[in-house]
């Protein structure tokens, strides 16, 4: 639950984890955020400790999902698998949309919440990415260091990033 009494669900079988949002006064069907939880982790604001200086309210992982709503009278668009942040709390009027996107799966991700970055390990080739926080659509990444034992060592492993003081 979180400060608006919204249910958060957390589902997950052999293909895919998902994570569901249900609002106050739970009389409807939970509708999936789109967060695919098992290809990343995500970053939410209950991450940022009091005394950071920067503390963006918002939700940051692996989305897979349209990323806007169709016109009316149009097929809606293709789901995506990228790299997305929403505003938090959600707010079903505006939709369960990315405010940002990156077009970048990611095999690990963490915040860094005292030097308002978040940091992605790219799931394609294992190259180390920092990005600023919070995420611009389409923003490159600040500083990217490849991984040194190539694609075939460093993809696809179940990659972790940490931070250490």
């Amino acid at each position: 639950f979180d400060i608006n009494a919204t249910l958060y669900v957390y589902a997950s079988n052999s293909l895919r984890s998902r994570l569901f949002k249900l609002s106050f006064p739970y009389a409807k069907q939970p509708s999936p955020v789109g967060l695919d939880l098992a290809q990343a982790n995500f970053v939410d604001a209950s991450e940022w400790p009091p005394t950071a200086p920067s503390q963006p309210s918002l939700l940051l992982g692996q989305y897979f999902g349209p990323l806007r709503s169709p016109h009316p009278g149009s097929p809606p668009s293709p789901p995506v698998n990228d790299t997305a942040q929403f505003a938090q709390p959600f707010n079903p009027q505006v939709g369960l949309f990315p405010d940002a996107h990156l077009n970048q799966i990611a095999g690990a991700l963490v915040s860094d919440t005292y030097r308002a970055s978040f940091y992605t390990l790219n799931a394609t080739d294992g190259t180390l990415n920092v990005f600023r926080l919070p995420m611009a659509s389409n923003e490159k990444a600040t500083l990217s260091l490849p991984c040194l034992g190539g694609p075939s060592n460093c993809s696809e492993k179940g990659e972790h990033v940490f931070l250490a003081p």
